[in-house]
């Protein structure tokens, strides 16, 4: 199992998930996020209204997670 997999299972395709939600997540810390977002794994894509992050996996994301 690779060490972004705990992270990855929380989105579906197309799925926007806030940073709070991951956060409180286990093993989920701002670092994993971080790294991922830096390899292409999740993307930002939006905030909420009160200017919480949002993320969804990306196509790299998927092959991660599923492989």
């Amino acid at each position: 199992m690779n060490n972004y997999y705990k992270l990855l299972i929380y989105f579906k395709r197309g799925e926007r998930i806030t940073k709070k939600y991951l956060l409180g997540r286990p093993g989920i810390s701002e670092e994993l996020i971080y790294e991922a977002e830096k390899l292409g794994y999740i993307q930002e894509v939006d905030k909420t209204d009160l200017n919480e992050p949002r993320y969804r996996i990306t196509e790299v994301g998927i092959q991660k997670r599923d492989n």
